[in-house]
């Protein structure tokens, strides 16, 4: 899962209530939860159905290096194809440090 927003957005969004409920901990800390599906589906009196899963594996690295690789063309020098299978591992860290999801995390 993703991280939550910080916590003043999460106050100052206008939409924060449809999508998430909030409470208070132990601490007296105002603190936000995300809606079940089935919660979400009764207040806004719709069905709403799982998301699909477009891919079999569940974490970030899994499904870069999974993912369909481009074809070589016979021509090219071994440094050119050694980038090209370096790229996923690059990808992959680069978004992990943007959206800030630990490495194997599930997605």
């Amino acid at each position: 899962m993703y991280r939550q927003p910080p916590a003043y957005m999460m106050e100052m969004g206008k939409q924060t209530g449809q999508f998430f409920d909030s409470f208070v901990d132990m601490y007296g800390r105002k603190k936000w939860r995300l809606k079940s599906l089935d919660q979400y589906s009764r207040e806004h009196n719709t069905n709403e159905q799982p998301g699909k899963q477009y891919f079999k594996a569940s974490t970030l690295p899994e499904i870069v290096n999974t993912a369909p690789m481009p074809q070589f063309k016979s021509g090219r020098h071994s440094a050119e194809m050694e980038k090209g299978l370096s790229l996923p591992v690059s990808l992959s860290f680069f978004v992990e440090l943007i959206i800030g999801v630990p490495s194997g995390s599930m997605l």
